[in-house]
């Protein structure tokens, strides 16, 4: 298959033919995105000419051609990880200074993977809503699409392979996978710290879940499961292993945990703790909350903790919680308010409360002065409750706002307060007949989601 790429930097625009054997493919946009894509099936013959009058039509309007990432990647080099290097990143994980500083190594050489961990440390560093982290995800994108195959060969599709700061971070396995292709993995992915494993029915098993991982076990600082029925038994062997006494970041959602056998998780002091879907009760919330010092991650979506247990998270010591995920809880306004005002929450920076009914007492005097992104989706929020979150203090800070499939009817109430600080509305699902284009025209500087509004 050949292809051209054409940009055009004032514009901010791009344009990529590919074609091949009669087929012609055009995608155009901005920069940031994925721009459209147009098919057009023609003969051989007429797929060159058709070519080569699309892009002498683009170069008129001001386009520059430039070369293609895919075949760029025929001639740049790929060099051999560096043991020390990688070594030296290890040593200062969370530090992005030795990464750039490598990349800079890389980039030198002709290395795309330079690149990679130069876009990806930019894009952990700034705000997700910047207008430039469009532009950098698409250079990721790009990236990771023509690359990956070449920095992890013969891995993917059996292991899937997250990649974060230019390295992959975070694998998923099935829990049939063979050992062999785990040494695989860590032959090329030196810097893997989250190890996903997906347990297939029978979900009750006698095997240890992350036993086949076994030669990675040591480096993990996070570990998700999901769907596995283990037992107390077998959630004492996960937190008594020696190899696993690194793990600080936990996911067991789909568990069958319940209170009786929380014991085991609720002796570590967590950083993230996603217990979604298990029957934890008012007991195991509080078992949760024993040591929340460090804890800055917390979901415990549909866990029955019901309203007394929001009371426990409001008062619970909770200084460094920055992401509280409480869906599908059935909160009364009474505990909503009381966490609204926590002055234990001042970290808070992210609230997800979808699927619960009346979310309107948040926004009773709120003291939430670090919350910047908010999840009301699916709740009973109308337009009485929007007036009042926009005339709350969160109206000033939120960034991003989801209050998709609500009963908003007047989306112009957006239009009287101001909101310097929103960067992503979500009103997908919403009755708002044709309000919508009048959003999109006097907040320029908001990306608007209103997929399906009526």
């Amino acid at each position: 298959m050949q292809c051209r790429r054409l940009e055009h930097d004032e514009k901010r625009r791009f344009v990529e033919i590919f074609w091949e054997d009669g087929a012609v493919e055009i995608t155009s946009g901005a920069f940031g995105s994925n721009g459209r894509t147009r098919d057009f099936n023609l003969g051989p013959a007429a797929a060159e000419a058709f070519v080569a009058a699309e892009v002498a039509k683009r170069l008129r309007e001001g386009f520059v051609e430039v070369v293609p990432e895919a075949q760029r990647a025929q001639r740049v080099r790929h060099a051999a990880l560096d043991a020390e290097w990688i070594a030296r990143i290890a040593a200062a994980y969370d530090d992005d200074v030795p990464r750039v500083v490598y990349a800079d190594h890389l980039q030198s050489l002709g290395d795309p993977l330079g690149e990679l961990i130069v876009v990806q440390c930019e894009l952990a560093r700034i705000d997700r809503w910047e207008p430039r982290a469009g532009e950098l995800r698409e250079r990721e994108d790009t990236l990771l699409r023509t690359y990956r195959q070449r920095w992890l060969p013969g891995i993917e599709p059996e292991i899937r392979c997250t990649f974060r700061r230019g390295f992959v971070e975070r694998v998923a396995i099935a829990h049939s996978v063979q050992r062999a292709t785990i040494e695989l993995v860590m032959r090329y992915a030196p810097l893997i710290r989250t190890l996903e494993v997906e347990v297939a029915p029978p979900y009750s098993t006698a095997a240890l879940p992350w036993e086949i991982a076994r030669p990675l076990l040591p480096q993990l600082t996070g570990l998700a499961i999901e769907h596995w029925h283990g037992g107390i038994d077998q959630l004492r062997a996960l937190f008594e292993d020696a190899d696993l006494r690194c793990v600080e970041r936990l996911s067991l959602p789909l568990c069958s945990i319940t209170a009786s056998n929380l014991g085991p998780i609720a002796r570590r002091a967590w950083r993230e703790l996603d217990l979604c879907g298990n029957v934890l009760g008012l007991r195991g919330m509080k078992l949760v909350l024993a040591d929340p010092s460090r804890l800055e991650a917390l979901d415990l979506s549909a866990c029955g903790i019901g309203n007394a247990g929001v009371v426990a998270i409001a008062d619970a010591s909770l200084v460094r919680l920055r992401r509280l995920t409480l869906e599908s809880e059935l909160l009364q306004p009474a505990p909503l308010r009381r966490l609204a005002r926590s002055p234990n929450l001042a970290a808070l920076e992210s609230l997800d409360v979808s699927r619960n009914r009346n979310v309107s007492a948040l926004f009773d005097e709120p003291a939430l002065p670090a919350l910047r992104e908010l999840d009301v989706s699916e709740t009973d929020l109308d337009d009485d409750g929007l007036a009042a979150l926009l005339a709350s203090p969160l109206a000033a800070q939120l960034r991003v706002l989801d209050a998709s499939h609500t009963r908003i009817t007047d989306a112009r109430l957006f239009l009287e307060v101001e909101l310097p600080q929103l960067r992503v509305l979500d009103i997908s699902r919403n009755a708002l007949r044709r309000q919508v284009r009048e959003l999109k025209t006097n907040l320029p500087h908001v990306a608007i989601s209103a997929r399906s509004a009526k």
